[in-house]
Formats: structure tokens, sequence, C-alpha cells
């Protein structure tokens, strides 16, 4: 895991937005017609867990993985597996 990664890991959601150099404003305006604003407020609250589809384009937007979003947004990922899998040796 490079470094980047491994301290976005240790980040809040909001302050993954913050460091990729967005407002909350800004990130829910270029997810127009994806996610408002209250919900990014929301889910970076923690008050609300997000639909797949939200998360993924947050994910998107924010160019993290799935498993960070999580991790970010107070989720246990201890049980999956690492972004990253390498191929199987043949």
């Amino acid at each position: 895991m490079n470094q980047e990664v491994r301290d976005l890991y240790e980040m809040s959601l909001a302050e993954i937005r913050e460091y990729r150099g967005f407002s909350r404003r800004e990130l829910s305006l270029q997810l127009t017609g994806k996610v408002s604003e209250d919900t990014l407020y929301s889910v970076e609250k923690r008050k609300q867990k997000p639909r797949v589809d939200t998360a993924i384009a947050i994910c998107t937007a924010l160019n993290i993985s799935l498993k960070q979003f999580c991790h970010s947004i107070g989720l246990d990922v201890s049980g999956l597996v690492d972004d990253y899998v390498p191929p199987r040796d043949s």
C-alpha cells in the first residue's frame, strides 16, 4: 500500500473530500443528479449510510476505493479483502 493510500485510509470522508480540494457544495455540484449536498452532509456526519450507487459516485469523484470509503464513514472493513489482489501463480 503506498503512502497516499495509507494516509487516506486514516481520514474521515470529510477530510478526504477536503484533501481532494472540494467543498461539500463543489462535490455535490460535480455529482449533480446523483448526490445532494444534504446527503453528503449526512453521510459525512455518519447520520445516514449511502446507497451503493451513491457510494460509487462519491468514490469515483474522490478517486478512492469502496473499502476506503466504507472505512472513512466508520464501517468495519477488517474482514474485507484488500483493494488489490495480485493474480494467482499458474
